[in-house]
């Protein structure tokens, strides 16, 4: 909740968010002058590696950070004309096509590979983009005016420190040569072209249209139907049908990963983007995460096969839709790499298996060799098969956002079928109770929602630490955008393109209840770890 502040009839807003910005701005500054950096205090004109961000990248910092995003964002919308703040929103899709179009034709490896610090003229870019300067001039202006690149004398466009995420790993000339794997191992620039394609796009110019058709009556605005076997395909179309803004927009029964996965350039680029943009949601749970959330689902829960009474569990770690299994290499050999004698499954369908097979034999052969770890084509909308039933622990990652209720229910409810205890016959009537006893347990890794009003339910700082306190006055709840800006935006993409959602805790919680699943904790990160008991 709010701090006291709200009481003093002395404090004004804009006093009170002065206030915040000046302690935190003294804050970061302090953090940057006793780090062991050179760098002693934030520029837009310096450039960073994305591997040595120093006090960058520094989590401890994330709280003071979004503090003063949070306050000077409000700070602007307190003393902007309404006006001026609505003209911008209602322009804000000419943000996403330009930074899609300098990213598209290269103008960031451009100047970053030929013009380095001193900028370069436009005159000189268009010559190695093969594009008119005055428009390429005008979009880099338009950028530049919002912080993106800058202008150094007219029309000369250098990099800072924001524009550099836009460039690929690779030279500008390494592109020209082979333009097919441009975006492989850069996830920032290949995040920029998905959401800049045109298929995603035109998508959402269906935005509208797709809600109108969302009334009380729609069956996916009611619950959705779990155990519908009716879709045409396995867990990327289970249940779409044709439903969606991206459905409505192409008159497809396809979903979206159906229809990227078709022959042809066009599909086949985006396909790849996507991949690459999903490999850098990876690295979204982290090693401190997976030990957090690992230990805290462990609990109670007998996980190494030399205990004795295991009461049926088994010392197996389910890891579904794992995609290469990254995640389970990490808990493998960090996170549960002292506790002997457990079995890990990845599962997946087809194609991502063939991947997870590059990736063990690369990194960790023998696990394969030894049978300690099983990579299983496997639908998650279908039963498990018998190897996976009653393991200690299921992980879901970066999953259920990506559906509806309706299928989300049918996920857990077949991971409920496989753990331990037994479901009753008529599972209508489960208490929510869990008698005494080791159970299976359940770890979702997703995006936590939160409300911009005071919650009162909520124990965690909505700044990303638990157990503080609260967010102070006169500050959005969930911080606004510098708490929730990028979840929030990825909740209208998710919807429009899937059918998805980013659930809030009371989501998570009534998913829980109505499949099998007691939600026990919430662990804060930059995805958070619901973890659920069988019951």
């Amino acid at each position: 909740m709010h701090t006291s502040s709200t009481n003093n009839d002395q404090t004004t807003e804009l006093d009170a968010l002065l206030q915040i910005l000046t302690t935190q701005v003294a804050s970061l500054q302090a953090s940057y002058r006793t780090s062991n950096t050179t760098e002693r205090i934030p520029s837009l004109l310096k450039l960073k590696n994305l591997e040595t961000l120093g006090p960058d990248s520094d989590p401890s910092l994330n709280e003071t950070r979004r503090l003063i995003v949070s306050a000077a964002t409000q700070l602007i919308h307190t003393v902007q004309s309404p006006i001026e703040i609505v003209q911008d929103y209602a322009g804000s899709t000419f943000k996403t096509v330009a930074l899609g179009f300098v990213v598209d034709v290269n103008i960031p490896e451009v100047i970053r590979d030929l013009g380095g610090e001193k900028g370069m003229h436009v005159d000189d870019i268009s010559v190695h983009v093969g594009i008119d300067t005055s428009y390429i001039a005008r979009v880099l202006r338009y950028l530049a005016t919002r912080h993106v690149f800058k202008e150094l004398t007219p029309n000369v466009f250098a990099h800072n420190r924001i524009s550099i995420l836009l460039c690929k790993r690779r030279s500008f000339e390494e592109i020209k040569a082979d333009p097919i794997s441009r975006f492989d191992d850069a996830p920032f620039a290949a995040h920029v072209h998905m959401f800049s394609d045109e298929i995603l796009i035109e998508t959402l110019s269906a935005f509208s249209e797709f809600l109108k058709q969302k009334d009380l009556s729609s069956e996916s605005v009611k619950d959705g139907n779990p155990e519908d076997t009716s879709a045409s395909g396995p867990q990327s179309s289970a249940g779409l049908g044709p439903r969606t803004a991206f459905n409505l927009k192409f008159n497809t029964s396809k979903s979206f990963w159906e229809w990227i996965a078709q022959p042809g350039a066009k599909y086949e680029d985006l396909a790849r983007t996507v991949a690459v943009v999903m490999r850098g949601g990876d690295k979204m749970v982290d090693e401190g995460q997976l030990v957090n959330a690992i230990t805290t689902a462990a609990s109670g829960t007998p996980i190494d096969s030399s205990t004795t009474d295991i009461t049926n569990l088994l010392p197996l770690v389910v890891d579904v839709g794992g995609s290469s299994g990254s995640a389970t290499f990490t808990i493998k050999n960090k996170v549960l790499q002292d506790v002997s004698g457990i079995k890990y499954v990845v599962q997946d369908l087809e194609r991502p298996i063939d991947s997870a097979r590059k990736f063990w034999a690369e990194n960790d052969p023998r696990a394969i060799e030894t049978r300690q770890v099983e990579l299983l084509v496997h639908d998650f909308f279908t039963s498990q098969p018998p190897s996976c039933q009653n393991a200690s622990i299921y992980i879901l990652r970066m999953i259920i956002h990506d559906w509806a209720d309706g299928e989300a229910k049918k996920i857990l409810k077949r991971l409920r079928e496989a753990a331990y205890p037994p479901l009753p016959l008529s599972t209508q009537a489960v208490s929510p109770e869990p008698k005494t006893g080791p159970r299976s347990k359940l770890i979702v890794f997703d995006t936590l929602a939160r409300y911009t009003c005071d919650d009162p339910r909520e124990n965690l700082n909505r700044s990303g630490k638990e157990g503080s306190t609260s967010v102070p006055w006169p500050l959005l709840g969930n911080l606004g955008v510098a708490g929730e800006g990028f979840s929030t935006m990825m909740d209208l993409g998710t919807m429009v393109a899937l059918d998805g959602k980013e659930r809030t805790r009371d989501d998570f919680e009534q998913l829980g209840k109505e499949t099998g699943w007691k939600l026990e904790s919430v662990k804060p990160g930059k995805l958070a770890a619901f973890i659920f008991s069988a019951f």
